[in-house]
C-alpha cells in the first residue's frame, strides 16, 4: 500500500513538472534586440508582437547592424554629411510626412548604413512622391519592420542601403 502512494505522488509530481515546462515553453515570448531600443518602434505597442520582433532580428542579421543612430535629431550620422543625407537619404527630414517611422543604422564592419521607413501603405505611381521615392533608390523591403498589415494598409518597409564614401 505504501508502494501504490508512492507511485501516485511520484506520477503526480512528474506530471506537475511536465506541465509547468509545458507552459514556460509556451509563454516564452521573442522579444527584439536591444539595438532597437531607441527607437520610436520600440516605444509603441507594436514592439510587443512577435512577429515583428523577429523580423527586426532578421533585420539585423540581414544587413550586419551594430546599432541605430539615434543622435540623427540633433546632427546627421557621421560618415554621412549634411548634404548627403539630404540628397540621398531623406530631404525632408525632420519633417517626414512622405518618410514616415524613419530610421537609420550603421552597419558593422564599415559597410555603411541602411535607411529605413514604414508608411502604413504601399507607394504606388499615383502617389505625388512616387518619383523622389524611386530616384532616392528605396525597395520596398520583404518583411514590415514597424507594423503588421490589417484590412485597412499593408503597412510596408521601404530600404535604402548606402556605403561609406571614402
Amino acid at each position: 500500500m505504501i508502494f501504490h502512494y508512492f507511485i501516485i505522488i511520484k506520477f503526480d509530481l512528474i506530471t506537475i513538472i511536465n506541465l509547468i515546462n509545458k507552459m514556460e515553453t509556451e509563454n516564452k515570448f521573442t522579444t527584439y534586440d536591444p539595438i532597437f531600443e531607441p527607437t520610436y518602434w520600440a516605444d509603441t505597442y507594436y514592439s510587443k508582437c512577435e512577429k515583428l520582433c523577429i523580423n527586426r532580428n532578421n533585420f539585423k542579421e540581414e544587413f550586419n547592424i551594430k546599432g541605430v543612430r539615434s543622435d540623427i535629431e540633433y546632427r546627421t550620422p557621421y560618415g554621412l554629411g549634411y548634404k548627403r543625407f539630404k540628397e540621398e537619404i531623406n530631404p525632408e527630414y525632420p519633417g517626414n510626412s512622405t518618410f514616415d517611422h524613419f530610421e537609420v543604422y550603421e552597419r558593422n564592419d564599415k559597410l555603411g548604413f541602411v535607411a529605413i521607413f514604414s508608411p502604413y501603405h504601399s507607394i504606388r505611381e499615383r502617389d505625388e512622391y512616387y518619383d523622389n521615392i524611386v530616384k532616392l533608390g528605396y525597395k520596398k523591403y520583404h518583411s514590415s519592420l514597424y507594423c503588421t498589415p490589417c484590412e485597412s494598409c499593408d503597412c510596408p518597409t521601404y530600404i535604402k542601403l548606402l556605403p561609406l564614401k571614402k
